[in-house]
């Protein structure tokens, strides 16, 4: 996998919510484009997490892992999982 020229960084860099970039990444998956498929991928982990409240780089990178570990487990089932925040907070 190669990284996607500047232009292209640009473009995933202009997305503004989790929503564009899961468009973004289907289109490019279409297009056989898996290095931007990617780029949009981690755009939208980077925003969940920033939504979601991350006020430093480790709470951002955190929030980041646990989305992409629920993203993995939804891949893998073939279905919609709990969030890890739910299973979270749900632990004694």
């Amino acid at each position: 996998m190669t990284t996607p020229p500047e232009k292209d960084l640009e473009r995933i860099a202009k997305l503004e919510t989790p929503e564009q970039c899961e468009i973004f990444e289907r289109n490019a998956i279409r297009k056989a484009r898996s290095d931007l498929a990617v780029g949009a991928r981690k755009r939208a982990l980077e925003l969940r997490a920033l939504a979601h409240g991350a006020s430093n780089q480790a709470e951002r990178e955190c929030l980041e892992a646990i989305y992409a570990y629920g993203r993995v487990l939804t891949e893998k089932h073939k279905k919609k999982t709990p969030t890890a925040f739910s299973v979270l907070s749900s632990a004694p």
